[in-house]
């Protein structure tokens, strides 16, 4: 059996906002980016199904541009945008430090990035 090492975030550093932890998030996040060089893989979780985005993650796995033209994508990509982790400050490193592209999860459905 292989053994491995899983690094979440959300876990890994503590989200309270009291001055006993900044130093401690500091030290953390400063480790983020090697952390996300080094990753066999990295996978981006928004969190559980909702708002019709089973429907939207399909789309976009499909790769359907007349779908996506729909007002039914449209608003519900929009409610995916609203999900916290596109308001987390070190997001663009998952991205770009990952040494292959980030499979995206949402709920039960997932694609890859790249």
């Amino acid at each position: 059996m292989r053994s491995r090492i899983i690094w979440i975030d959300a876990i890994s550093i503590n989200q309270a906002n009291d001055d006993d932890r900044d130093d401690e998030k500091k030290v953390q996040i400063s480790l983020m980016g090697k952390i996300y060089r080094f990753a066999y893989e990295v996978v981006i979780w928004l969190g559980p199904a909702a708002d019709d985005s089973d429907n939207v993650m399909d789309i976009i796995a499909s790769n359907n541009v007349e779908a996506m033209q729909s007002v039914k994508f449209v608003d519900g990509f929009h409610k995916l945008l609203l999900r916290s982790w596109f308001y987390r400050t070190w997001i663009v490193q998952e991205f770009v430090l990952a040494k292959f592209p980030p499979k995206v999860v949402c709920g039960t459905k997932s694609i890859m990035s790249g």
